[in-house]
C-alpha cells in the first residue's frame, strides 16, 4: 500500500513538472530563434563596420597566426560584402559590377563666364565675358571602390598658370555633393556701358569663387547616380527619383580701373544660400546604352553680399527670387561586362542680384569623356 501511495503521489508530482519542463523548453527555443535573428541583424547592419575593425577580429579570435596572403583573402572578402551592399538596393533595378579593380582614363574640358546688368552713377551697363577653357587629363584606378586619380593639365604645362581650380565630388545612391574653388584670372569679352560696346583685355576681371552643392535621392534603392557618373553602379531598367537640394556659393569679383574704359574699380563680394528640389531619371535603352537627365533648381534663401566702388561700400539689397541651378547630363555605353564609355555634362548656373540695380549670372560647366575597364 505504501509503495502505491508512493507510485501515486510522484506521478501527481511529475506531472506539473513536466508541462513545466516543456514550457521551459519552449521558451527557450523561442528566445534561440529571437537571438538568432538578432543575430542575424545584428550580422547585416554590422558589415561595414567589420571591415574598420578587421584587425581587431584578427586578434579577438586568434587568426593573428594565418599567413599574409591568408589576411589578405580576408581582408578581400570584408570589402567585397562592404563593395556589394547587398540590400540596399533593389537588384531588380541595380547591380554592382563583379570585378575587383577599375582603371579609368579622363578627358575634361571646363569653362565659366559672368553676365551682368545694371546701372551705375546713372549709366546703363551691362557685360558678357567668359574666361579660358581648362583642359584637364586624368587617370583613376579603383579597388573595391577605393580609389586614387591623378591630373595634368595641358595648359598650365605651356605657361597658362593663371587660373586655378580645385574640385571634390562623391556620388552615392542615396546622397552626392559637388564642391569647388576658382581662381580666374582670364576673363575676356564685351562690356556695354551707357550704349559705347569695348572689348576688355583678360586681365581686367578677375574672380574668387567656392561653391558647393549636395542632393538627397529619395529612390535610391531603385535609382542610381553612380550609374550615370562613376559607373560603380549599373542601371538594369529605367527609373528615376525626385530630389532634394542644398546650394552654397561664396565669392568676389574684381574689376580694376581701365583708362580705356573710364571705369572705376569695383568689387563684389557674394554670399548666397539655397535650398530646393528636383528630379533626376536614368532611361535604360537596351543592355548596352543609358542616358541620365537630371535638373536641380535652389531658391535663395539667404544672401549676404556688398559690393565696393572706388572703396566706398554698398549693400546689396535681397531681391527675389534668385536661384542657383544644376543641370547634370551623361550618356554611358556598356562595351561590354568589362569595358564601358562615359560623356557627362554637368553646369551650374546662377539668377542672382537686384533686376535693376546689379544683375550677375555665374556660370560653369565641364564636359568629360571617359574609357574604363574593369577586371
Amino acid at each position: 500500500m505504501r509503495h502505491i501511495l508512493s507510485l501515486l503521489f510522484f506521478f501527481l508530482l511529475s506531472v506539473p513538472v513536466s508541462a513545466q519542463i516543456d514550457k521551459a523548453v519552449e521558451k527557450v527555443k523561442e528566445r534561440s530563434h529571437k537571438i538568432i535573428e538578432r543575430g542575424n541583424e545584428i550580422y547585416e547592419r554590422g558589415k561595414d563596420y567589420a571591415i574598420d575593425k578587421a584587425d581587431i577580429i584578427i586578434d579577438r579570435y586568434g587568426l593573428d597566426t594565418i599567413d599574409v596572403e591568408g589576411k589578405a583573402k580576408m581582408v578581400d572578402s570584408l570589402l567585397a560584402v562592404r563593395y556589394q551592399k547587398k540590400g540596399k538596393y533593389d537588384e531588380e533595378y541595380l547591380e554592382r559590377p563583379t570585378q575587383r579593380f577599375t582603371v579609368k582614363i579622363r578627358s575634361r574640358l571646363a569653362g565659366s563666364g559672368v553676365k551682368t546688368k545694371g546701372t551705375m552713377e546713372g549709366n546703363s551697363f551691362n557685360s558678357n565675358l567668359s574666361s579660358a577653357l581648362r583642359l584637364t587629363t586624368n587617370v583613376g584606378f579603383s579597388y573595391r571602390g577605393i580609389g586614387l586619380s591623378l591630373s595634368a593639365n595641358p595648359f598650365r604645362w605651356k605657361g597658362n598658370k593663371k587660373n586655378m581650380e580645385l574640385r571634390m565630388e562623391g556620388y552615392s545612391n542615396k546622397y552626392g555633393f559637388d564642391v569647388s574653388f576658382q581662381n580666374a584670372k582670364t576673363y575676356d569679352g564685351e562690356v556695354e556701358i551707357g550704349g559705347i560696346s569695348t572689348n576688355i583685355s583678360s586681365s581686367l576681371v578677375t574672380s574668387k569663387i567656392f561653391m558647393a552643392n549636395g542632393y538627397y535621392a529619395f529612390n535610391h534603392r531603385r535609382f542610381s547616380f553612380p550609374a550615370a557618373f562613376t559607373q560603380s553602379y549599373r542601371q538594369l531598367r529605367s527609373q528615376g527619383s525626385w530630389l532634394l537640394g542644398a546650394s552654397f556659393l561664396a565669392g568676389n569679383v574684381k574689376t580694376r580701373t581701365d583708362d580705356k574704359l573710364a571705369n572705376p574699380s569695383v568689387r563684389t563680394n557674394l554670399c548666397y544660400i539655397a535650398l530646393g528640389g528636383g528630379y533626376a531619371y536614368n532611361w535604360v535603352v537596351n543592355q548596352h546604352w543609358m542616358l541620365h537627365a537630371s535638373a536641380l533648381p535652389t531658391l535663395v534663401i539667404g544672401s549676404f553680399n556688398n559690393v565696393k566702388v572706388d572703396g566706398e561700400r554698398q549693400k546689396i539689397p535681397y531681391s527675389f527670387p534668385q536661384f542657383i541651378f544644376t543641370e547634370r547630363l551623361s550618356v554611358v555605353y556598356e562595351i561590354n561586362e568589362s569595358h564601358f564609355l562615359n560623356l557627362s555634362f554637368i553646369a551650374h548656373n546662377t539668377a542672382l542680384g537686384a533686376r535693376q540695380d546689379l544683375r550677375m549670372n555665374y556660370h560653369k560647366w565641364r564636359l568629360t569623356l571617359c574609357y574604363g575597364f574593369r577586371f
